[in-house]
């Protein structure tokens, strides 16, 4: 048997895991997926590939239940959700070591390459998604979610913040400063924000929890960890951060639009309010890589720029045709 992992998980243990949920054997671990918080194994058995999956988090059961749920109405509507395989006991999740595990086929698809097509594709899945759940009952809601953060107080967290990163003085002055201007252009907007249409959202639309075929066409959204009733608007600000970030320009922004629709007057308004908060929070609780402090705060300055404003208008302009 190939591979090697951490003491939390041994291979004895990944074993155990294959055989609770009927997979066949361990023969190889053949690497990690990508993820921030969760940990996510492609592995090889003698039914074929798969991915065990071990949440950095735990979840209460109605929580996974209620995913799961949801999973279940988007496929019966053709909505290509990648649901879980269940264990030996009719579960879709087991527990080792105080860790929540899934097990899900290993999908064969491309990865989001920043290509426009395929922007332009993961909008009409995403306006097709929530059309299917808006009328949904409201979620038993996760214990911490990025959505949470979109009310999120600098002021009242800085306290929890500095010991993440040992913020130098500079480092908090610069945080309070984005927050300041954060504020001074979304004061006009708490009646604005009474109105946005709501459904269930996906929470996390990162262009790479979707795997795309050839021609650019969504074929498995993953991860449903965040999904919780919210403003629609909020999974669209939430794509065009990421877009935004990688190119500040329509290349990305502009075909996603164009395959999720019209949004209305109120939802153009809290756009770019939504994205520069996505940028603060990112900055601030995760620091690294591409959403290191200091590029959030050039993309959440730029995005309440004349210029930023003048792109996210400019991309929500609709062209006669594609």
């Amino acid at each position: 048997m190939k591979g090697v992992f951490n003491m939390d998980f041994p291979l004895g243990d990944l074993q155990s895991i294959c055989r609770e949920f009927r997979i066949g054997d361990l023969i190889a671990v053949e690497g990690r997926l990508g993820g921030f918080v969760n940990t996510n194994l492609k592995i090889k058995t003698e039914k074929g590939l798969f991915v065990i999956r071990i949440y950095g988090e735990k979840f209460e059961p109605q929580r996974i239940h209620y995913a799961h749920d949801i999973i279940s109405i988007l496929r019966s509507s053709n909505v290509p959700a990648l649901m879980p395989i269940q264990n030996k006991f009719e579960n879709y999740y087991s527990t080792y070591n105080d860790h929540f595990i899934e097990v899900t086929p290993f999908v064969q698809a491309n990865h989001f390459q920043w290509i426009p097509n395929q922007a332009y594709f993961s909008g009409i899945m995403l306006r097709k998604m929530h059309q299917t759940l808006m009328h949904v009952k409201k979620d038993p809601p996760p214990r911490q979610s990025i959505y949470d953060y979109y009310n999120w107080s600098v002021l009242d967290d800085m306290s929890k913040l500095q010991p993440l990163y040992n913020w130098t003085n500079q480092n908090i002055l610069d945080i309070y400063q984005i927050n300041e201007l954060i504020l001074n252009n979304s004061r006009n907007l708490e009646s604005v924000s009474i109105d946005l249409p709501t459904t269930i959202l996906h929470g996390d639309w990162h262009p790479g929890n979707q795997l795309y075929k050839k021609n650019g066409e969504v074929c498995c959204i993953l991860d449903f960890d965040s999904i919780q009733r919210g403003e629609c608007v909020f999974d669209v600000a939430y794509a065009l951060y990421f877009y935004l970030l990688k190119d500040k320009s329509e290349a990305l922004g502009k075909p996603f639009l164009q395959g999720y629709g019209v949004l209305s007057e109120q939802e153009q308004m809290v756009l770019p309010v939504m994205i520069a908060k996505l940028g603060l929070f990112f900055g601030s609780f995760i620091n690294k890589g591409d959403l290191e402090f200091s590029k959030q705060k050039e993309l959440v300055e730029w995005v309440l720029s004349q210029e930023g404003i003048k792109t996210l208008q400019d991309m929500l302009r609709p062209d006669i045709a594609r």
